[in-house]
Parts: C-alpha cells; structure tokens; sequence
C-alpha cells in the first residue's frame, strides 16, 4: 500500500513542514509498503492542513475509486501547533491523524479495506518511533 504525507501551511511558526519533515524522513511510507489492507494498490495520501482560523477552508476528502486513491486533509489547530513544543506538536499530528484518516476510510463506499488493521499498524509506528506520548 502506498501511503504518502505533504503539508500545507501558510506560516512558518506553526513548524508543521518541519514536522512533515521528520515524518517524510522517519519512513511511515516505507513501513506501510509492504502491507496489504485489501486491494494492494490502495493509496492513501494524507496533507497536513494548518491555516490560521480567517484562511480556513472546507477539509477535502475525495477518495477516486478509478485512482483508487483517498486524498484528504488532515486538520490542524492553528493555535495549538503555533504554541506547542516539538514534541507536542509530534503528538497533536500523531493523534490527529489516528483520528482522522480511519473516519476518512469507514465513509468511502466499496472500499474493500481492513481499517482497524490499518490503524493498529498506524498507532504502532507512531509509538515506535515516540511520536505518542500516551498509549491507546
């Protein structure tokens, strides 16, 4: 399965393409390669979104049955990212995104799709690599 994450931000302080950094260079994308949740050309490309509250759009969420691909926005508070440590803002994408990218699956219709598998692995990439700093 190919999993892919971008950012998109329009401030600097609130260090959200630093943390896709860390994410592009710590390999969640390598990690979920190899695994299967269905269909093996599943993709799922996930943007971190953190627009101050005057510049906040609707969250996109298209998932192409022809691509067989699920784009989505994966929010962020302006605020809280602006004002939380590196650590912190680690947790807040981690915990967003555990969140977020299952509720974007369980809506696509005629996904053939394991989600709660797909979560776990999540979860435990992200405690394995200290991006969680409480468990479930």
């Amino acid at each position: 399965m190919k999993f892919k994450i971008s950012s998109e931000t329009l401030h600097f302080e609130t260090g959200v393409s630093e943390i896709n950094d860390k994410l592009k260079d710590e390999g969640p994308s390598d990690f979920f390669k190899p695994k299967v949740y269905g269909d093996p050309d599943f993709r799922i490309f996930a943007v971190l979104s953190c627009m101050p509250p005057e510049f906040e759009a609707k969250r996109r969420r298209q998932f192409s049955k022809k691509e067989n691909v699920l784009r989505l926005d994966i929010g962020l508070d302006f605020s809280e990212m602006t004002n939380a440590s590196e650590k912190q803002k680690k947790d807040i994408v981690a915990e967003e995104m555990l969140e977020q990218i299952p509720q974007a699956l369980r809506k696509c219709r005629n996904l053939h799709f394991d989600v709660d598998a797909f979560s776990e692995d999540l979860r435990s990439w992200f405690q394995g690599h200290n991006w969680l700093s409480k468990p479930n």
